[in-house]
């Protein structure tokens, strides 16, 4: 389970504020509202993590979910419901997030090969929270700094492998949902480290050739010599003189390369000698060239680059808000619960798709032509990852009930008894809207967390589904056949089947035939 103990403890206020509304005979919105954190309060609680007073986004947050969501006019909706319908009944919630995270220190790599493509490692681990996808489009919108022609296809060219300790030391772990971020701005570094190397002969390259694309560019580094004639390089063969026609003599293993020829060694070959020059296929790690065009004389760029990321010891944890609203439908007589419909507005800060997603931080056209192009998925990334988040707490708190006996051991050890997650968890309606917060200089490309804090949000269902229970005791109540029971209980986690079933009141057969006589 991600974020052990966190959603336990988020769920603990909620509940404390559901127990407050029913014993004061509250709504228990109007608490919630009444208990909402103040940038105040927010610093007596986090300290330091709480920022800047304009990055307190809570308030508004709360509003805007309100507002998307018509949650006033729902909550009438919800009522009128409650009214026609017997044996179905709603809820609706409205919960507040507030989630601290911590940025650890993260290692990275940028390779780049001779035929332009881009090898990243990094120190975290893709567990399918998107980490791989974030690295590769950070590591295209650094490099496209170097403002080759040809970069907007930069982001295919690059390939995340996994690493391990030999190959990346101080890799850390995978958690706290900031390792994205963390692994992103070590890549980030890389990349600006080979830029900055690359600068100087792109440069010099541009005012030769007028433009220069990235293949273009990485080939004269790998390929950094020139020819004034023909000539073979070999790293393990060796050449013995200038000619216009090379044989088999020719060859001459361990022979040193002769100072006639104006020439460096190159580690690859890039021209494949041919037949025509009566040189076996065998010799294919030769190069022959007469191509007076290339003029990119040998630099020694090297073109990997090592980087570890140390956060700033001032932004090492910040504070995550969102908020959701859920409604849920019950069915007294089985227990069983729906979820109609869930609304979430969550503060992804200013997210690493400046383009498509939230409007990164201004730049140029030129830029935004680029990203656009290397980050179309991302949004739709992130609302699928805040969407999955949600889905995977819902059965935390409605479904995986975790049964062992006397003895300590599981005994729901199938899906007979131990119930899963189905296409039927997700809601029927699925809105989430990312909002983007200011810029803050000291955040990896101004971006918050999207992982652990969405899984919070799913108590709104939980919230829901008490409030629905809540009316079902109340038509009890009404009928007079059964015990008054006291609007103050108890809904555990997770809130199963028999669960709701039992709190309902129409547990068993003799009162549900019971509040059919008091009724007729």
């Amino acid at each position: 389970m991600r974020a052990p103990g966190e959603v336990q403890g988020s769920f603990i206020p909620e509940a404390i504020i559901e127990h407050v509304a029913s014993v004061l005979s509250m709504e228990v919105d109007s608490v919630r509202n009444r208990n909402l954190h103040t940038y105040e309060s927010l610093k007596l609680f986090y300290g330091s993590a709480s920022g800047e007073s304009i990055e307190f986004t809570l308030p508004s947050i709360w509003d805007k979910v309100g507002q998307s969501s018509s949650f006033d006019e729902r909550i009438a909706m919800v009522e009128q419901f409650n009214q026609s319908n017997i044996w179905h009944k709603r809820g609706i919630s409205r919960v507040p997030i507030v989630h601290e995270v911590f940025v650890r220190s993260a290692p990275g790599k940028v390779s780049v090969l001779w035929d332009g493509s881009i090898v990243v490692e990094v120190g975290g681990i893709e567990l399918g929270q998107g980490l791989w996808t974030k690295v590769k489009q950070v590591t295209a919108y650094a490099l496209s700094s170097i403002q080759c022609d040809g970069i907007e296809d930069l982001v295919e060219k690059v390939r995340v492998v996994q690493t391990d300790t030999l190959s990346l030391v101080q890799g850390g772990f995978t958690a706290g949902s900031t390792t994205s971020e963390s692994s992103c701005e070590a890549v980030r570094l890389c990349c600006n480290i080979l830029v900055e190397r690359l600068a100087p002969l792109k440069e010099k390259l541009q005012e030769e050739m007028g433009s220069v694309k990235w293949d273009v560019l990485i080939l004269q580094v790998r390929s950094s010599f020139r020819f004034s004639n023909y000539g073979i390089i070999n790293c393990e063969f060796h050449v013995t003189e200038v000619k216009s026609v090379f044989t088999k003599k020719d060859i001459r293993p361990r022979n040193i390369i002769t100072e006639n020829i104006e020439t460096e060694v190159c580690s690859r070959s890039i021209f494949f000698v041919g037949r025509e020059h009566h040189i076996s296929t065998v010799c294919s790690m030769f190069c022959l060239s007469s191509w007076r065009c290339l003029r990119a004389h040998y630099k020694n760029i090297n073109l990997a680059a090592h980087s570890f990321f140390i956060p700033d010891s001032s932004s090492t944890k910040y504070l995550n808000y969102g908020a959701a609203v859920s409604e849920v439908e019950v069915n007294i007589l089985s227990g069983e619960t729906r979820i109609l419909r869930t609304d979430i507005v969550y503060d992804c800060g200013q997210s690493m798709n400046p383009a498509v997603d939230l409007g990164q931080v201004h730049i140029s056209e030129t830029r935004r032509s680029f990203l656009f192009a290397s980050f179309s998925g991302f949004r739709f990334m992130t609302v699928a990852i805040l969407k999955g988040l949600l889905c995977k707490d819902l059965d935390f708190f409605m479904l995986e009930e975790y049964e062992t006996n006397s003895d300590g051991l599981v005994i729901g050890n199938g899906t007979w008894t131990y119930k899963i997650p189905t296409i039927d968890t997700i809601p029927k309606q699925f809105n989430v809207e990312v909002l983007n917060s200011g810029h803050h200089q000291k955040r990896v490309l101004s971006s918050k967390a999207s992982g652990e804090p969405p899984l919070l949000l799913a108590v709104s269902v939980h919230c829901a589904t008490r409030a629905a229970i809540k009316e079902a005791r109340k038509q009890l109540k009404s009928w007079g056949a059964v015990d008054a029971t006291d609007p103050t209980f108890q809904l555990d986690v997770p809130a199963t089947m028999p669960v709701v079933k039992q709190l309902c009141g129409l547990n068993t057969v003799e009162t549900y035939l019971q509040s059919l006589l008091s009724k007729s």
